[in-house]
């Protein structure tokens, strides 16, 4: 038989300790376009805002390192204290489509995709 001492007392040990939430699920947003003309997708786990804000700091470091024609990557973007690993995509057959994407290092639910 469970006495109304133990009901509290369960009730009250569940309050104290609740569940683990689960992990924030990882969201696209469009961020406008870059400083180079590019068109910005973050992916994040933060708001829009942050998620943005984030992204267009490492767009314009992607345009600050990769110039029209020199093409140099793949390289590293810092942001916020936290480093941003970028590299060119690729498509099928392995060529270049000239898009950029960075990965914010240790933690690949934060993207940033450049798009023409």
């Amino acid at each position: 038989m469970v006495t109304l001492a133990a009901l509290l007392l369960a009730g009250t040990l569940a309050a104290t300790n609740p569940a683990p939430s689960p992990a924030a699920a990882a969201r696209q947003f469009s961020c406008g376009t870059s400083s180079g003309g590019l068109g910005i997708v973050a992916t994040s786990t933060k708001d829009q805002a942050a998620a943005c804000s984030t992204a267009a700091q490492v767009a314009h470091g992607w345009h600050q390192q990769v110039g029209p024609a020199d093409g140099q990557v793949p390289f590293t973007v810092a942001v916020g204290g936290s480093a941003w690993d970028c590299q060119e995509t690729v498509v099928d057959f392995g060529e270049v489509d000239g898009h950029g994407q960075c990965v914010k290092s240790g933690d690949p639910k934060e993207t940033m995709k450049l798009f023409s």
